[in-house]
């Protein structure tokens, strides 16, 4: 049996498979909770494994990755809400963002777009796994088109931040935002993909 509950129900003979009691119908709400805070906080550590690019005023981070990965593992909804704690949390103050940064002001820097369209990323992400679980849909056919289209709001919302803040033009936004980020971005996917289908299974 696989788990359904994710503290009494887990069976752990089957390392690919525990972490389905993660979307289980009969998780409490504090289970949920702790998993809602356990994803933001998994996002806030990989928001620190980051460096600078050259030619662009954004770094590179892997909080991409916490984002696209909330959608696949989590309910949809719990996985917005992960994201949006990140998000809130940080602009508290906590040191939760890339590089150890926190404040309300990074909202409106730079990188401020890409952090409000995370939990908009996730919320996509989450609906498409949800529909497929459902339908009882093949994950490599669901999985790419999902983290793609997350992806792009990601970006547009990096890229119009990025016109505001530092009124640059589209073509700039392009140039800082979007471009040095693509094949970076894919090869996460490449990861996240292998370990969906190799390594925790999705279902």
């Amino acid at each position: 049996m696989t788990a359904v509950n994710f503290f009494g129900g887990v069976d752990w003979r089957h390392p690919r498979r525990w972490h389905l009691g993660f979307t289980a119908a009969e998780l409490t709400a504090f289970e949920r909770g702790l998993l809602i805070a356990g994803w933001a906080g998994l996002t806030a550590l990989l928001a620190q494994v980051a460096f600078p690019l050259p030619g662009t005023p954004v770094p590179f981070t892997l909080q991409v990755a916490g984002v696209l990965g909330a959608g696949a593992f989590l309910r949809r909804g719990d996985a917005v809400v992960a994201l949006a704690l990140y998000v809130a949390v940080g602009a508290l103050g906590a040191p939760v963002y890339a590089d150890g940064g926190g404040g309300s002001g990074h909202l409106l820097g730079p990188t401020g777009g890409y952090l409000i369209a995370f939990p908009v990323a996730a919320a996509l992400v989450g609906h498409g796994f949800h529909r497929a679980r459902q339908r009882g849909a093949s994950l490599p056919k669901v999985q790419w088109r999902c983290w793609l289209a997350a992806l792009a709001v990601i970006y547009l919302g990096g890229a119009l931040g990025l016109m505001l803040a530092l009124d640059a033009s589209p073509a700039q936004a392009w140039a800082w935002g979007v471009q040095p980020f693509i094949v970076l971005d894919l090869l996460k996917i490449i990861v996240l993909g292998a370990v969906t289908t190799h390594l925790w299974r999705y279902r």
